[in-house]
């Protein structure tokens, strides 16, 4: 967990600060590229000194129980990798078709991606454990409790991050970073990942429960190869958009293929209302930016993050989108692994949202 977090703020912050020192193409890509350098050497750091090191006391001799570990850690490893290519093969192939300027924008744009991801990571990671003692249990009902009230929490978190995104990307860029205002439209595109890739994890969740990780390592390589298709067809066609598109189709054929995965292994489903309710209440954010247009841009981020974060509030509170039950029956599943780094950030989130809560 904090190999990833210090992996996703450097891929974050040294860009920004490559941006704001020199103000190049070149700097901004050798900034993403530090950020991989020194996230690989922190992994190799921890794992020998750490991880070999505790295995070995707790399992005894090296080569005990080695076949079970690589047998279940190899599939995780492909799903990850999955999503690892799908995520970053985009900026490989902007760079191939298109000149290097178009790299720096599309490489801006795609901090969205990487940045959302801890939401639906940080629920799907979290809900593995709980759905795995339901499942041994024979808990079946909870089970699917549990995947519902986990993607309609994740899902009023995220949808009106998304639509905050969408609605003021080309503002906050203009105010911090005008050179990268024609990352705009691609950061518009790519925003949606985020809420796509919450259906696509509470399903590797359900899966990896069921031992099943080798059904999603093939979803997750097939779409990995998709993009590769789809990149080469649409680069070609109308830039740099046609990554940003490629990569939000890609992961919609990815959650449609878990989401089928889940269905047939254990009859849990979820439902298009816990995604169209916050949507509906989120369309406040465009509405705010499209009738402050004729505003500056700082002033109409004001308004629509203040003005708009209080409707989306006040909405959520008259029309029930935010139940008690959902909290509760997610905060008993996590309570258990509260010592857990994920679990601990997950547990944060749903106090917050217990804030918004009508009792």
């Amino acid at each position: 967990m904090c190999i990833r977090d210090s992996y996703g703020i450097l891929n974050v912050a040294l860009p920004i600060v490559a941006v704001l020192w020199r103000g190049d193409i070149l700097s901004v890509i050798a900034g993403f590229l530090t950020a991989e350098v020194i996230g690989a050497l922190l992994f190799v750091i921890f794992f020998h000194r750490r991880a070999i090191r505790r295995w070995t006391e707790q399992a005894g001799p090296l080569m005990r129980g080695m076949g079970e570990v690589f047998s279940f850690g190899i599939l995780f490893f492909f799903a990850n990798l999955g999503w690892n290519l799908i995520s970053t093969v985009d900026r490989i192939m902007v760079k191939y078709y298109l000149p290097a300027d178009q790299l720096g924008f599309y490489a801006m744009a795609a901090i969205v991606v990487t940045s959302l991801s801890v939401v639906s990571s940080t629920a799907g990671t979290a809900l593995i454990p709980s759905l795995t003692a339901s499942r041994v249990d024979g808990g079946m009902e909870t089970f699917r409790r549990q995947i519902r009230s986990t993607a309609r929490i994740s899902l009023i978190a995220m949808v009106p991050i998304v639509m905050i995104i969408f609605s003021l990307s080309e503002d906050a860029l203009t105010i911090v970073l005008p050179r990268f205002i024609a990352a705009a439209g691609i950061m518009r595109i790519l925003a949606f990942v985020g809420i796509v890739d919450i259906f696509c994890r509470i399903s590797w969740a359900s899966l990896a429960s069921y031992a099943r990780g080798g059904m999603s390592a093939a979803a997750y390589i097939f779409s990995a190869a998709l993009n590769v298709a789809l990149n080469a067809v649409l680069i070609p066609r109308i830039g740099v958009t046609g990554a940003a598109v490629a990569t939000l189709i890609t992961f919609l054929a990815l959650a449609a293929i878990l989401l089928a995965m889940m269905w047939r292994i254990s009859r849990a489903k979820i439902s298009p209302v816990f995604l169209l309710h916050p949507l509906v209440l989120s369309m406040v954010y465009p509405l705010l930016a499209a009738a402050s247009r004729s505003l500056s841009p700082g002033a109409r981020m004001v308004i629509v993050l203040v003005a708009g974060s209080a409707a989306y509030k006040i909405m959520a509170a008259l029309t029930g989108l935010i139940r008690v039950s959902d909290l509760d029956t997610a905060e008993k599943s996590l309570r258990p692994r509260a010592h857990v780094p994920h679990v601990r950030f997950a547990l944060f989130g749903i106090s917050v949202l217990r804030k918004l809560t009508r009792r």
